[in-house]
This record gives structure tokens, sequence and C-alpha cells, in this order.
């Protein structure tokens, strides 16, 4: 249990980092474009996401001593995370300024390219969440910390890189 504390709390403020800086360097307007964006692209997602890791991780855990079995569900419980999300992150990035000013308003239409910019790796992050499943399920969460902390530090770096381009370089 403690590594997989450690792991989400290192993941948490590395996650949210993101929001002090753009709010520390450039402002409450920056940070509420952003912050909207985000909260809105990540909506759907996790809407997918949250139930069918509430069933695949019990399920992996149960099929730990079967690498084939284990191997079959993690792929099959991978496809439909890829089949639902994949396509809809790309309808809206490509619908990102009618799914803004519909959902927020006109007067968010500057949030629009921060949503496109973080639907970028929207495509991917919910593949990419699915490696927690891996090390949970598998008791491995030891890794999982050591991972964390690796793939925390480039995340930090990268929003360090992003911010003299305002929010847009940060997404």
């Amino acid at each position: 249990g403690g590594n997989l504390t450690g792991y989400n709390t290192v993941n948490y403020f590395a996650r949210n980092l993101d929001n002090v800086l753009i709010g520390r360097y450039w402002g409450t307007q920056q940070l509420g474009l952003y912050s909207k964006a985000y909260q809105l692209l990540l909506l759907p997602i996790s809407q997918i996401n949250g139930p069918i890791t509430g069933v695949a991780l019990p399920t992996l855990s149960r099929l730990q001593h079967d690498p084939q079995q284990f191997r079959h569900y993690y792929l099959k419980a991978l496809s439909i995370v890829a089949f639902l999300t994949m396509p809809l992150t790309a309808f809206m990035l490509v619908a990102s300024e009618e799914i803004i000013e519909l959902v927020l308003g006109s007067q968010w239409r500057d949030a629009s390219q921060i949503f496109q910019l973080l639907g970028i790796s929207a495509l991917i992050q919910p593949i990419y969440n699915t490696n927690g499943w891996l090390f949970i399920s598998r008791g491995k969460t030891h890794r999982m910390l050591k991972w964390g902390l690796f793939s925390s530090s480039w995340l930090v770096g990268s929003f360090f890189v992003g911010l003299p381009h305002q929010a847009s370089g940060v997404a």
C-alpha cells in the first residue's frame, strides 16, 4: 500500500503543478482557460475509464497466475479502452471550437487551442493509464512508484519547457 500511496502522491503533485505554474506566472485568465479546457477534455474520458478500471483490476488480479489468460484479458480490455476513447477524443479535437462554445459559451473561445493541444496527449493517455493495471494487479507497486518518479520528472520538466509560451505552451 505504501508504494501505491507514494505513486499516487507523486502523480497528484506532478499532474497539478501545471495549474500552479500557469497561475503563478501567467495569472488567472490563462489558468482559467487551461483548467476549463483540461476539465472538459477529461470528463468524458474519465467517465469511460473509471468503470472499465473498476472491472479490469480485480479480474487481472485473479488472472495473475495464468499468463495466457492475463494477457488475453488485458489486451481485450485495452482494445475496449482504445475503441471507446480514441474516436471520442479525435472527434473532440476536430470539433473543439464548437464544443467549447456549446458547453462553456463564446467567452471561453480562447480555450479551444489549449483544448486541442491537450487533446493530443488525451488520445493516448487512456491507453497509458492501463499500465497501472499491470503494476497493481501483479503486486508490482514498487516498480510503479519508481516509474512514477521517473515519468513525473519528465512531465514536470515539460511544464517548465512550455511555461514561457503561456498556457498553450504548457498544454
